[in-house]
């Protein structure tokens, strides 16, 4: 659905919830970080644009391209005016995407370290004549405090093609593209938690979702076989199934079946 302002400021309470009182000095030279600013530069002509996300402030700083590749003013773009941008079916995603990413990061100072780690999903945003782009986004830290833990991040993005629908998959890799199967796990397992904490089903229709999920030829005989209940309860079911994800994703489900495969595909169940 789309972003509400409720739901960005809880969102903006989570992140403070997550990162405590910032201890100095910071570990970051502006000389480290301002060559990394530099090479940014050379790439805008490249369909490349970025920023810094400072999370003590949750503020966007350094941006670059941003009016070039987007139309927007460079200055002006809020975290709020960000999420305004990302198409609604894949706002709540990013949100909980960046929360699971600074959960980890407070629970393991140091495990991050300045533009090593990169957590990759592509995503849609829309452009200022209201376009949706399917662009890569490249998340890698970019400050730390006195005790290791995450303060500020960058995205780097590369315009891909416009939005078609396709599916927002992160991975995780180092500077050089190299898989972190382990630092990916612990990403996914967390995700997926909280996004079904955000989900708008009941527990019985996320268990209808899993069989569906599992076996999208499955029938409602067959569902209700497996959980012990009628066919007409799971049909009952898929509808109220269709009508919760329409309404949150912004999406035009025709099935639960094909909820079901979404869900897949996002890395959700």
């Amino acid at each position: 659905m789309p972003l509400r302002k409720k739901d960005y400021q809880n969102f903006k309470a989570s992140c403070n919830q997550l990162l405590p009182a910032v201890e100095l000095p910071l570990q970051v030279s502006e000389d480290d970080q301002n060559r990394f600013l530099n090479s940014v530069k050379a790439l805008v002509n490249s369909e490349r644009f970025s920023f810094v996300v400072d999370l003590v402030t949750l503020e966007i700083t350094n941006a670059i391209g941003v009016d070039r590749w987007l139309g927007f003013a460079q200055k002006p773009l809020s975290m709020f005016d960000y999420l305004k941008i990302i198409h609604p079916n894949h706002v709540d995603q990013l949100m909980q995407m960046a929360l699971t990413t600074l959960e980890i990061a407070s629970q393991h100072p140091g495990l991050f370290k300045f533009m090593d780690q990169r957590m990759i999903a592509c995503l849609p945003i829309r452009d200022l004549a209201g376009r949706y782009w399917w662009v890569k986004r490249e998340s890698a830290a970019f400050q730390f405090d006195a005790r290791g833990r995450l303060t500020a991040y960058t995205n780097l993005f590369t315009v891909v093609k416009e939005y078609n629908g396709e599916s927002m998959v992160p991975r995780y890799t180092d500077r050089d593209g190299n898989a972190n199967a382990e630092l990916y796990e612990a990403f996914v397992n967390r995700y997926r938690e909280r996004i079904r904490d955000h989900l708008p089903f009941t527990k019985r229709q996320f268990e209808i979702l899993k069989l569906y999920a599992e076996d999208a030829g499955s029938t409602s005989q067959q569902v209700g076989q497996q959980l012990a209940i009628s066919k007409q309860t799971i049909d009952k079911h898929n509808q109220s199934i269709l009508i919760a994800a329409r309404n949150h994703f912004a999406k035009a489900f025709h099935s639960a079946t094909e909820v079901a495969r979404f869900l897949r595909e996002e890395k959700i169940i």
